[in-house]
């Protein structure tokens, strides 16, 4: 398994960990925090936190239109947010609407398909 691969697990296996952090996933890998930011940042050209909050929205984004009757709370606790308010935030700040708009967006574009 490549490093980017392996980095992508751990984010997955402990996306609903809302203590989850850089420091505990530098611990998973075995490496110092500024061993891994470098590393990851010279990989993906990412920052280790927006490294694992662009996993946790895309996980979102999925949920979302997998789940569409489940509230944006409950999306926001199984992808690891602490409040449905930051969860949202981040989510308009990474896609540009916010989730209600993205669930009517990508619903209405299956309909037209």
């Amino acid at each position: 398994m490549t490093l980017s691969a392996k980095q992508k697990n751990i984010v997955e296996e402990n996306i609903r960990n809302e203590e989850f952090n850089v420091n505990l996933m530098a611990q998973e890998l075995g490496m110092s925090r500024t061993k891994f930011y470098s590393r990851l940042k010279s990989t993906t050209n990412k920052t280790p936190n927006d490294f694992i909050l662009d996993i946790k929205l895309i996980k979102a984004s999925k949920l979302i239109l997998k789940e569409p009757n489940m509230t944006i709370a409950d999306i926001a606790t199984q992808t690891g947010f602490n409040t449905a308010r930051y969860f949202s935030q981040c989510f308009k700040n990474h896609f540009g609407i916010s989730p209600s708009q993205y669930l009517q967006q990508e619903t209405k574009d299956k309909v037209q398909d």
